[in-house]
């Protein structure tokens, strides 16, 4: 399968796919956040941790949207 085989929609419906995962995924790390916070002796060190991974995702958004951007351009 070359590229060729691929269309601009595949990709992007490809690309928009993994945002969506991250998105999702993100969002199951705030509310693992919310909950640490909302017990009693919330962990900081999980928190830290939390942080760590959304700071991650934010930066793996920030790399497929652009990717978006320029195979939209194509």
């Amino acid at each position: 399968m070359s590229d060729k085989d691929v269309t601009k929609e595949d990709k992007l419906g490809i690309i928009a796919s993994h945002i969506r995962n991250i998105k999702v995924n993100k969002f199951n790390l705030e509310l693992t956040i919310l909950e640490e916070e909302a017990s009693t002796s919330p962990n900081e060190a999980d928190i830290t941790s939390i942080n760590a991974q959304i700071a991650v995702y934010n930066s793996k958004m920030s790399a497929l949207e652009a990717k978006y951007t320029a195979v939209q351009a194509e």
